[in-house]
């Protein structure tokens, strides 16, 4: 058996109403999103997730995504952190 798949799904447009809600993928039902955070007036965002139960594994997948609606933007991390479990 399979197990699931947990995706944290970032909303970068100004909808924070949006934040706390999960959905599961239509087009990839293994993919369970959580919208996890929106941006500030000024753009910016700090994101914390906590996997309770704890999970083995952790994949990071970052994307921007207006390929759709034509969009142009520009995205900047500065600064990311990952820990585990033992830290």
């Amino acid at each position: 058996m399979m197990a699931k798949l947990f995706a944290l799904a970032l909303i970068l447009m100004p909808e924070p109403g949006w934040v706390g809600k999960s959905r599961i993928q239509p087009a990839a039902k293994l993919f369970h999103e959580k919208i996890a955070a929106a941006p500030a007036d000024d753009g910016r965002f700090r994101l914390v997730a906590e996997f309770a139960p704890t999970i083995a594994a952790l994949g990071l997948w970052l994307q921007a995504d207006g390929d759709d609606t034509g969009s142009s933007f520009t995205v900047v991390i500065e600064g990311l952190s990952i820990r585990g479990a033992e830290d």
